[in-house]
């Protein structure tokens, strides 16, 4: 089987864990310092502006806490994505509201924000910004939106280390922004995240705020148990070392990708609009019948899936909440349609020729 995702660890990653284990410090510590600092150095940020948590659902959680959202305030963002964006709006206390994605990156359409932003009035005080499958957002339009309406953008990166706009990575756009180091990502430490903070001011509060609200009076908030532990950051901080050379891979296959498949009737590839740099977090396309050509792919080794195979506002717990009335007709669409293939380093030139002749033969039928 070639797998959709498979993470690249080996012998570093074994070292740096045996070195943890070895000095019996398993919780956050050393490991931990450092790599918010390197990472927030690879953003070009300085190291306290960096503050590592457990997983990037927490991460998201503490990257809104600062902006003191409360019942009745709105945040923006976008319904073709997991399910983990929109919910820490609900973990924040405000209220996730959508506006549609754009038809060749799948992130939000500023012109669909603006439209929200005109009906919604100041209810809305942020927008969280998706870095889908690694294609950074709009942040420039959906930036300028922010600043003429008064309005935070929070990045979620969880899918785009490395991407950029121009000549700055994602993560440095945003009042604050959102990382995740799940096992699948392009920088995986089987679980972790990382919140980055425009201000210092910010940062300080959410350092206090995944470590149960502490400051130097006491508990100054009531904050929550969300740190990242030693072993994760260890193999974070390998990962981070490699993570450019991975993402260049990730490229490699994706250029390869394009080149076998561009001329497929029927086929939807994705795009790198120009100014930005794609990491293909996934390689996600559309096909007329998605569920047969996963069908078809399987059966001959290869791992797909659809990633969304819904909107959000159609899941059942949002649908409970009494969302699901308003329409997204490019999300919609791609939702039906979508499917992503295996485009992570593990996967060789040889597979990518072999998974690309199966979606041709397919396809042909």
């Amino acid at each position: 089987m070639i797998y959709l995702a498979q993470p690249q660890v080996g012998s570093e990653e074994k070292k740096a864990l045996a070195k943890v284990v070895d000095s019996r410090v398993l919780a956050s510590g050393r490991e931990v310092s450092e790599f918010e600092a390197l990472f927030a150095a690879y953003l070009g940020l300085k190291p306290s502006q960096a503050v590592a948590s457990s997983n990037g659902t927490t991460s998201l959680h503490a990257a809104l806490a600062p902006l003191g959202l409360k019942k009745g305030d709105e945040v923006l963002t976008t319904p073709f994505t997991f399910i983990a964006t929109s919910n820490s709006v609900l973990h924040a206390g405000a209220k996730p509201v959508f506006a549609d994605v754009d038809p060749e990156t799948w992130n939000l359409s500023p012109q669909a924000v603006r439209k929200v932003l005109d009906k919604r009035g100041r209810k809305v005080k942020a927008i969280l910004a998706v870095h889908l499958f690694g294609h950074p957002a709009d942040v420039h339009a959906l930036g300028d939106l922010c600043k003429k309406k008064g309005l935070a953008l929070v990045e979620d990166c969880a899918q785009a280390h490395g991407a950029a706009g121009g000549e700055r990575r994602v993560g440095s756009f945003g009042r604050t922004a959102s990382f995740s180091f799940y096992a699948t990502k392009n920088l995986p430490c089987g679980e972790g995240g990382m919140v980055l903070a425009h201000s210092e001011k910010e940062a300080a509060f959410i350092r206090s705020f995944v470590n149960h609200g502490r400051g130097p009076t006491g508990h100054e908030v009531v904050g929550y148990n969300y740190r990242l532990n030693n072993l994760a950051a260890a193999v974070g901080l390998c990962q981070l070392k490699k993570l450019e050379k991975l993402n260049q891979a990730r490229r490699r296959n994706a250029a390869l990708y394009q080149r076998l498949l561009r001329d497929v009737p029927g086929l939807t590839l994705p795009v790198e609009r120009s100014g930005y740099h794609h990491v293909y977090h996934q390689f996600t396309v559309l096909a007329p019948d998605r569920d047969a050509l996963s069908a078809e792919l399987r059966k001959r080794g290869v791992d797909s899936k659809p990633f969304y195979p819904r909107v959000i506002p159609q899941e059942p717990c949002y649908k409970a909440m009494g969302y699901g009335r308003e329409s997204y007709p490019v999300a919609e669409n791609a939702t039906a349609h979508c499917l992503s293939l295996p485009v992570h380093p593990g996967v060789s030139e040889k597979q990518v020729r072999f998974i690309a002749t199966a979606i041709r033969e397919i396809l042909a039928k």
